[in-house]
């Protein structure tokens, strides 16, 4: 068979938290991997969203890193690298498991033949997951992982490098205040990723505005509010598209989803014998209140933008090689975003980055 899914780490139950670290001794190129996780809920009370219990997800060679980001910031790359929305349930109810799976890419979609991770030009190469099933979903009682990898198997190719992509700066943001950081030179970008997320508040609420410099302001290639770059990003890229479950009561409680700008929610009761209906609203900001006209349980369809607070900007036109962002000739390139009206106290903003490490 030309193209292969091989299993790296069978379904494991782990520990309340921890490391798990998994050596991936795969000869063949790597298109991507999938880490699924099976995280049980022991309550109805949402505490945070699935993605919570993952904390961090790394591939590294040694000192070398290879991909470095959150659970949610892995899901809000996937999104922005390929634009799909991979299928998966939140129900917030007790005793029920939220599956999802954490796509790693590392071709521009699957089965790039340019762009895949080759581990014969690696050393040690391995995964390593960082979680706490408390941490997620409504105070997870247990979490299975199982991760597999999506392998060219006799289809012989040779990348000429892969998608490397990593965490590089998270710092707190300050009220109307700018914030400038240096971003690497050494490798062409294909993405750059800006995330920052609280209750009740989108991304422009927390840094209005975005500028990428060249060589102080030689060049800008990009300068523009938050709320336009968003208004970019809905002609470029598919709402954020997920099904969602819980148990409403007459008291407002809070509920976690993923898209964090302009989310609409349509609900169904889910045949439950108690007529009820439902109202949401703070749906903003990953978070949105729920309360039911009665004790019941209740689905709802959710749509809306910016995964996980995070918004792109993309350094591609047509997604072929020697179209991305060559940063090779510039000896400083700057990101500067200014933080938003309501930023103070609101946590940190992430920057992210996707670049073509070339072999």
């Amino acid at each position: 068979m030309n193209y292969r899914l091989a299993s790296i780490l069978a379904n494991k139950s782990m520990g309340a938290s921890g490391t798990e670290v998994v050596d991936i001794d795969l000869a063949q190129p790597i298109s991507a991997i999938v880490i699924t996780t099976r995280l049980t809920n022991s309550l109805s009370t949402p505490v945070a969203h699935a993605v919570d219990a993952i904390s961090k997800i790394e591939i590294v060679d040694g000192s070398n890193v290879i991909y470095s980001l959150s659970g949610k910031q892995a899901e809000a790359m996937d999104f922005y690298s390929t634009g799909k929305i991979r299928p998966r349930l939140l129900p917030y109810v007790a005793s029920t498991q939220l599956v999802i799976p954490y796509f790693l890419n590392f071709g521009r979609d699957l089965w790039d033949r340019e762009l895949a991770l080759d581990p014969r030009k690696f050393t040690n190469l391995q995964l390593r997951i960082t979680h706490a099933y408390a941490s997620g979903g409504n105070t997870g009682n247990a979490l299975e992982l199982m991760a597999d990898a999506y392998i060219f198997d006799e289809r012989a190719i040779s990348p000429v490098g892969f998608l490397m992509q990593k965490q590089i700066k998270s710092y707190a943001l300050v009220n109307s205040t700018w914030e400038y950081t240096d971003l690497p030179t050494d490798y062409a970008y294909r993405l750059i990723m800006i995330a920052s997320q609280y209750t009740r508040m989108h991304p422009h609420n927390l840094f209005r505005e975005i500028k990428l410099s060249e060589n102080v302001d030689q060049r800008i290639p990009f300068n523009m509010l938050t709320m336009d770059l968003i208004k970019m990003i809905q002609t470029r890229f598919p709402e954020y598209v997920e099904e969602m479950a819980g148990l409403a009561t007459a008291a407002e409680q809070a509920f976690f989803i993923t898209p964090s700008y302009s989310p609409r929610l349509s609900f169904s009761s889910d045949n439950q014998a108690t007529a009820a209906y439902f109202g949401q609203h703070y749906a903003n900001g990953g978070t949105v209140t729920i309360v039911g006209s009665d004790t019941a349980y209740f689905k709802a369809n959710v749509a809306g933008w910016c995964p996980h607070g995070a918004v792109v900007l993309p350094c591609y036109g047509r997604d072929e090689l020697d179209d991305m962002y060559d940063v090779s000739k510039i000896k400083s390139l700057k990101l500067e975003l200014k933080g938003g009206t309501s930023a103070t106290s609101t946590g940190n903003a992430a920057i992210c980055i996707q670049q073509v490490k070339k072999y």
